[in-house]
């Protein structure tokens, strides 16, 4: 919470100013549960709902209010994506979507080729429409790209490597900050840093670091929840 209030005021907290985005999806998921109580026979309506009310929000506060404060505000907490992430998980379990899916085969080939295309430009930093539509267009890009390895179990997305940066990937969000400070800041304090022996062995020395711990969290610490989640699951 305390990283996203700083964020929207353009306030920096040393090691943990990037945990913004965290404080943010601990916030929906305070909110979310309450939506699926009350929305649960119309999920679906109202998730599509839901994210136009917020889009028509920001397209209201850009353009007519010019209350930077709020937009910031609205823009930063991308309620809306994680709604998105909800529908996902819906349609992925429901078995009708995936009978359309396997019929429209063409048109689904295509879209993900398009999306394909869309990360690898915004990779580049060569991809941009529009600052209320980027993320969105981004957003769905990632959508047919997921739908395509799950449903399809899609061997270019699932090979091992993939597969385990996808496991380790929150404890490379969260330790990866606070490990580059002690490498570069601790480790080669005393180290010439403009000598590309030295660059390098701080890029290998990082990396490595950043791997191991974010394995060891996930095996010895998140790993333990991710099954608990599992056992409270329920079946529909």
């Amino acid at each position: 919470m305390i990283a996203n209030w700083a964020s929207v005021n353009d306030l920096m907290i040393p090691l943990t100013n990037h945990y913004w985005s965290l404080a943010v999806e601990e916030q929906f998921y305070v909110f979310w549960p309450f939506f699926l109580i009350f929305f649960y026979k119309r999920f679906f309506t109202m998730s599509i709902c839901f994210i136009l009310i917020l889009f028509l929000i920001k397209f209201y506060l850009y353009y007519f209010s010019h209350n930077k404060i709020l937009f910031d505000f609205f823009f930063a907490s991308k309620f809306d994506f994680m709604a998105i992430g909800g529908i996902i998980a819906f349609l992925v379990n429901n078995d009708r979507f995936k009978i359309i899916l396997s019929k429209f085969r063409i048109i689904k080939n295509i879209l993900l080729l398009i999306s394909l295309i869309i990360i690898l430009l915004v990779y580049c930093n060569s991809f941009y429409i529009h600052k209320l539509l980027n993320h969105y267009i981004y957003g769905f890009a990632i959508i047919i790209l997921i739908f395509e390895s799950i449903i399809n179990n899609n061997k270019i997305t699932n090979f091992r490597f993939i597969e385990l940066n996808g496991k380790i990937s929150f404890g490379i969000y969260v330790y990866h900050i606070i490990l580059l400070d002690i490498v570069i800041n601790r480790i080669f304090k005393n180290f010439d840093h403009s000598k590309i022996e030295v660059q390098v062995a701080i890029i290998f020395v990082c990396i490595v670091l950043i791997y191991l711990v974010s394995y060891l969290s996930f095996n010895y610490f998140e790993k333990y929840f991710n099954d608990l989640r599992a056992k409270l699951k329920r079946v529909h």
